[in-house]
């Protein structure tokens, strides 16, 4: 690989096209996640493309393999996500972060309850949130920092949907009595021990309002 001052970078790869292909997917998601949000105050969903300008076959061989010399562009699509980050389901986890990016077009694990928010590990939640502990108040498991709250709203046999609130200034602390917890309740008898929340997976953001359309014509 060599790279310059102006911004372009030039990559050599052997192997098969599949390998080589898969190889430039995670170039062009490295490139996604890296760079800053083109946008302010809103979710930005970056969709990389690699656009190939000409290819053919070098002079020379690696190794005594024939090569195949491809020109191509890494390019984004942005989308603005303004309108519906403040009005769609299961976006709550995005007042956790600063000009979040979203990469689109790589697929991610199937999740069991669809409409679901940022799917992440136990470990990196609390980091999130700068939280010290879990807790079990009443029949509600919470996770709390200075500023923002997780409050586990749904649980089944692998996951658990959290929902994320946080306090209406930067400034101000978040109680573990906020008005907002008591719409999200647990049943005691499904919620599991603390010490095996890390067996499950962890998804912040869930729909908790759904408008039935089975059998319309639209």
């Amino acid at each position: 690989m060599h790279s310059s001052s102006y911004g372009n970078c030039e990559i050599w790869a052997s192997g098969s096209i599949h390998m080589v292909s898969e190889f430039a997917e995670q170039i062009a998601w490295l490139a996604s996640v890296l760079r800053h949000s083109p946008l302010q105050r809103t979710v930005t969903v970056l969709s990389p493309r690699i656009v190939a300008y000409a290819a053919g076959r070098p002079s020379f061989q690696y190794r005594g393999l024939p090569l195949v010399s491809v020109v191509a562009k890494l390019d984004f699509d942005i989308q603005d996500n303004e309108k519906t980050s403040k009005i769609a389901q299961g976006t709550c986890w995005t007042r956790l972060f600063t000009n979040p990016i979203l990469v689109g077009g790589y697929p991610i694990l199937q999740k069991s309850t669809s409409a679901t928010g940022l799917e992440t590990s136990l470990s990196i939640m609390a980091s999130i949130v700068k939280a010290h502990q879990i807790i079990r108040l009443e029949n509600r498991i919470l996770m709390k920092g200075f500023n923002s709250l997780l409050v586990a709203s749904a649980i089944d046999s692998g996951s658990i949907l959290w929902h994320a609130l946080t306090s209406s200034k930067p400034e101000d602390r978040i109680s573990y009595f906020d008005p907002r917890i008591e719409e999200f309740v647990s049943n005691n008898e499904e919620t599991p021990l603390l010490r095996s929340l890390e067996d499950f997976r962890h998804i912040i953001g869930w729909c908790s309002e759904v408008t039935e359309l089975c059998g319309r014509l639209s």
